[in-house]
């Protein structure tokens, strides 16, 4: 078994911002018979960042370069990280030439906000902004189950491997008093020049005044067949096919109802292959093909196929 504690406590390179930030996990390895290993990890994260950086808007105006040493954002902004996951997981070897694995994971990750977000005017001498704050977080859940074997047909030798592996994932939005997913202010002004002698404080919100709920869930299960066949000491082919369902949705943080055409739920088999070639022990040549299935993309409003995959 191990443990471990991490502390740190300080300020960061940047004038006026501080961290403090912390991790505590500990592990386990039983091994009740020659046979059977069991390992458990369990872990808590924290990450406190006093003073969260002033954010341009994404393709919008941007100034030239700022001083990195310097901080921008108002007073009273900040980023909270709360994590935390355990992991499961066993490894049975019957034979020398059999292995069965299996794991399980659980991952929750909670984080507080407040910050500044905003950009230049047309003059590029002023930027507008607006403080916003809220929390938003998320769960995972996911793990597999495999068997290995070993074995020969012939003069070809394999390592097959089947097993089935997944996740479900839910994303989370606080929701405040007044029914949205987040606090902000009205607009402020001020000269790009003043931006870090600003004066604006952040107002003092109570974020912990609030109800969570689930505005998306996604979920993957894959059912895999694969075999490593060696054909002689130069050759060898690595086939095989996975089953892959993908099922998403998302939802309305006002009614908690689903979003229209916000659905995704499709299967497929894909194939995967790929011939290796070893001339000599530190060279490896290859060629390999590859199937996968993945979600598309939303149509936007605007288009006649809107809300269509």
């Amino acid at each position: 078994y191990r443990f471990n504690l991490l502390k740190q406590d300080g300020d960061t390179q940047v004038y006026g911002q501080s961290l403090d930030r912390g991790m505590l996990s500990g592990s386990m390895d039983w091994r009740p018979t020659d046979d059977l290993v069991l390992q458990l990890a369990i872990s808590r994260k924290r990450y406190e960042l006093d003073g969260r950086q002033f954010q341009f808007f994404l393709g919008g105006a941007v100034p030239d370069p700022l001083d990195g040493t310097r901080f921008y954002g108002p007073e009273g902004t900040f980023l909270d990280v709360d994590s935390k996951d355990a992991t499961f997981a066993a490894t049975y070897n019957p034979s020398d030439a059999t292995t069965v694995r299996a794991a399980y994971q659980w991952k929750e990750d909670t984080r507080a906000m407040v910050y500044a977000l905003g950009g230049l005017l047309e003059n590029r001498e002023q930027v507008q902004f607006g403080i916003y704050g809220g929390k938003n977080g998320g769960l995972n859940r996911g793990g597999y189950v495999y068997l290995d074997s070993a074995f020969s047909t012939g003069p070809l030798r394999h390592a097959l491997t089947i097993g089935v592996n997944g996740y479900k994932y839910e994303n989370r939005l606080a929701i405040l008093p007044d029914g949205g997913p987040s606090f902000f202010t009205p607009p402020y002004t001020v000269n790009l020049s003043d931006l870090a002698d600003s004066g604006v404080r952040a107002p003092d919100w109570d974020l912990d005044d609030s109800r969570w709920m689930v505005n998306a869930r996604s979920r993957n299960y894959n059912l895999v067949i694969g075999d490593d066949i060696r054909l002689n000491d130069e050759w060898s082919l690595m086939a095989g096919i996975n089953r892959s369902t993908i099922q998403t949705e998302s939802f309305s943080f006002a009614s908690g109802e689903p979003e229209p055409g916000s659905r995704y739920d499709e299967s497929a088999t894909t194939p995967t292959a790929s011939l290796l070639y070893r001339p000599n022990a530190v060279a490896t040549t290859y060629a390999t093909y590859i199937e996968s299935l993945e979600q598309g993309a939303i149509v936007g409003p605007g288009y006649v196929n809107a809300g269509e995959i």
